[in-house]
């Protein structure tokens, strides 16, 4: 079973109330209960900051754990103050369980907030709750995470129409319309299960044949790459949808985080 090495430099153990929250480059991993997370994160043209923002973080009573990609409309250091703001509220509800309350809270927030700018967010937003085995994923508007389920040994997106999840999830981007209602889905996940969520760059990678790589392009692309090593997943997809777009380097932000679930609440995650 592969888990973190906490005495690694580039490895963070998160406790109760300790949140991870930024829009700035990043090629760490985090430990958490049942989860380990790894975040690949690079601002557009070498900046310092980018719209991409990841987070991960446990609520004060060790009862869940929150993990959030969000992409601020645009990208570099244009939007850094938009997502600045969303940093901060996102931070502010990580004691909320209910991630369709959290969402939709947050949404109205930055309806205000961003009025003036018309900017507006796109967010995947999930919660796992380790006694339960269990992610409650809502997704604002945002690409849908991919999920490898190691029982299949199969790779599936995490969408409505997925025969392994429950409920809906159609709503809108974060700050468009107030009162915008969102709408939560269970996934049960099994040991050696992984799920990688990441923003638009990737999808939005234009191949030889002038097409969009798509949601089920890179499913495929997923389906080529070793997940046996899920700390070194993220520079792979990276590098194959490079490879795909023909291209050094985006012409966007980019972050990746893939979440390996082993199910140990006692062991190398567990900070209680």
């Amino acid at each position: 079973m592969a888990v973190l090495e906490l005495d690694r430099p580039d490895v963070r153990q998160l406790g109760c109330t300790e949140i991870w929250c930024d829009n700035e480059a990043a090629d760490n991993g985090v430990a958490i209960p049942g989860i380990d997370a790894w975040v690949y994160s690079r601002p557009y043209g070498g900046d310092e900051s980018g719209g991409d923002i990841h987070y991960m973080g446990l609520c004060g009573a060790g009862a869940h754990s929150r993990f959030a990609v969000a992409d601020v409309a645009g990208h570099g250091s244009a939007v850094s103050n938009c997502a600045t703001h969303l940093k901060r509220m996102l931070r502010e509800n990580m004691n909320e369980p209910n991630v369709s309350v959290f969402a939709r809270d947050l949404n109205d927030v930055l309806v205000e907030a961003t009025a003036s700018s018309g900017k507006f967010v796109t967010a995947l937003v999930a919660s796992y709750i380790a006694p339960l085995k269990q992610m409650a994923v809502c997704n604002a508007g945002h690409p849908r995470p991919l999920w490898y389920r190691a029982e299949e040994d199969a790779w599936h997106l995490i969408r409505e129409d997925c025969p392994h999840c429950r409920s809906k999830m159609m709503n809108l981007p974060l700050g468009i319309i107030e009162g915008t209602e969102y709408f939560q889905m269970a996934v049960e996940l099994g040991d050696g299960d992984v799920v990688v969520m990441y923003t638009d760059s990737l999808i939005e990678t234009t191949g030889e044949n002038g097409r969009h790589l798509g949601e089920e392009g890179l499913l495929e692309i997923a389906a080529t790459l070793d997940v046996g090593a899920p700390d070194e997943f993220s520079h792979r997809l990276v590098e194959a949808v490079r490879g795909f777009g023909g291209v050094e380097e985006s012409d966007d932000d980019v972050t990746i985080m893939t979440l390996f679930h082993h199910g140990v609440e006692g062991g190398v995650g567990d900070v209680m």
